[in-house]
């Protein structure tokens, strides 16, 4: 998929801060959506960082952050 865009300058965040509890769940999840091809590795410009939120039953959950600082 390729999107062209008027003003092709990247937005630019650095990434969050996680706790190392946090840290192991993103990469177990993405390993596992890695593996079941809902995900690919990608070299792209634009990327969101990853924040966690908890769930109800106090599970985590990884969500994208889209919004620009």
């Amino acid at each position: 998929m390729r999107i062209i865009l008027k003003d092709e300058e990247p937005v630019c965040q650095p990434p969050r801060r996680l706790a190392f509890t946090e840290r192991q769940e993103v990469n177990k999840q993405i390993e596992e959506w890695l593996n079941e091809g809902i995900i690919r590795p990608s070299s792209a410009e634009y990327a969101s960082p990853i924040v966690m939120v908890k769930k109800k039953k106090m599970d985590l959950r990884e969500c994208a952050l889209t919004t620009e600082n």
